[in-house]
Order: structure tokens, then sequence, then C-alpha cells
């Protein structure tokens, strides 16, 4: 029996030497070998107790030492919010649907094709920040693709428009006290670029040696939200095929 799951807050990053970095959004990260990867990757498939099996076959380990590597294993990722327990699930699922109705509803209220551009991107990257800090980044991220889903009707990307959302929401983020950061800002590049009728996609970049992340948008050929030439220096994985999906 399975007993636990990635957090839904959680991207799995392979690596070509079988390890793998699991970057939580929130801002914590994890690096496996690939013996360790592959023991998750049976936990989270079959189960602690499967896993344990496995271990005690591979490499002739005592049974209850063996028991206690893997539930040390455990803990430790889960006080890292990198698994969750099955147990919770259902509330989480619960919990998670609420707060994407109150994000949504809240950008709703806050935000106004009326307004103009300057005061939209304010409210918007308000919203960003609270909602991530209230209900993480997996529930503020499916709210924002709920609101503002990706266009039906697309128009060509034009780079002019881009840069303009892009000036405005930097400038917006400078001028605000609250020091707002690159998924604030990526966050509010999507809607306002989704409105007009861009396509967009919100993209995460992972760099190694030292292990860090960064957030950005990209509609066609163009990036925004960020500096192009410094989101090229990472590795680039698209969000909406990677976030909250089980393990290969």
């Amino acid at each position: 029996m399975r007993n636990f799951s990635l957090h839904p807050d959680v991207v799995w990053v392979d690596r070509p030497d079988g390890s793998v970095r699991l970057i939580h959004l929130d801002g914590n990260t994890c690096s496996l070998d690939a013996a360790s990867a592959s023991l998750l990757r049976s936990i989270l498939k079959h189960g602690i107790d499967h896993a344990t099996a496995d271990l005690i076959s591979s490499f002739s380990v005592h049974s209850h030492e063996a028991h206690a590597d893997v539930q040390c294993y455990v803990a430790v990722l889960d006080k890292q919010r990198i698994l969750r327990n099955f147990q919770h699930s259902t509330a989480e699922r619960l919990k998670k649907r609420a707060a994407i109705g109150l994000v949504s509803r809240a950008l709703d209220v806050a935000d106004s094709p009326s307004l103009a551009l300057e005061k939209r991107a304010r409210r918007l990257l308000f919203v960003a920040r609270w909602a991530t800090l209230q209900f993480g980044w997996s529930a503020t991220y499916s709210a924002w693709n709920t609101t503002y889903p990706q266009p039906i009707s697309t128009v060509a990307s034009h780079a002019v428009q881009l840069a303009g959302i892009d000036e405005v929401v930097r400038d917006a983020a400078t001028q605000s006290l609250l020091k707002y950061e690159c998924k604030e800002r990526a966050l509010a590049c999507l809607a306002l670029a989704r409105h007009v009728g861009f396509p967009t996609e919100l993209i995460l970049g992972v760099a190694f040696n030292p292990m860090r992340a960064h957030v950005w948008v990209e509609s066609g050929d163009c990036i925004f939200s960020d500096d192009p030439e410094h989101c090229r220096t990472y590795e680039r994985i698209a969000l909406s095929s990677r976030l909250g999906l089980p393990v290969p």
C-alpha cells in the first residue's frame, strides 16, 4: 500500500547520472543520489513496506536496520515538506480546493480590466504574495490558471506589448515596500498577458552548483517578467507539465 506522495508544491528533476533534485517552490531544495532516488521512487510507487523489503533484498541489510533507515529517511523528507502522508491527502485536497476558490475570488475583486495597467499590476502582485504565504504555491498557481486560463483565441506574441507589461510589473514591484520576488512578478505578468490574448507559460529555471531555482514567464519566443539573459543561465522546466504530477 502506498503511504506517501510528493508534496504538491514539489517539482522532481531527474539528472543524467540518475540523481534527483527535489525543488519545493516555497524555497526548499533537496538533492538525492541515484540510490536514494531509487528508494524514494519505490516508496512513492509501492509504499514503505515494499521499499523496505527491496532494500533488504538488494543489500542484504538486517530487517530491523532496514526498517529504521527507511523510517528515518521518510521522516527527514516529511520534515522538509518533500513528502506528505496519504492519511492527510483528502483533507489537504479539500483545503486546496477552498484555497483556490478564495484566491480566485480575491483576484476577481482586486483585478478589473477597467483599471489602469499600473494599478492592476500592484493589486496582482499583492494577491500573489498574500496567496502564496497563506496557501502555498500549488494552490496559488492553480487559482491563477483558473482565473486566467490559457487563451482559446490567441494572438501572436508581440515583443513590444510584452515588454510594456514587463516594465509596468517591474516598476510596481520596485516601488512597493513588500520586496516582491520572481514568483509574484511572474504571476502578475502571466495574468496581464493572458488577458490580452497572449498564450503564456510559467517556467521554472533550475541551476546547479550551487542549487538554486528561478521563475519567469514565456510567450512564444519572448521571455519576460525577468531579464532574458539571466533566465537563460537556468535549465528550463515548464511548470504546467511538471507541477503536481506523480513521479514517473
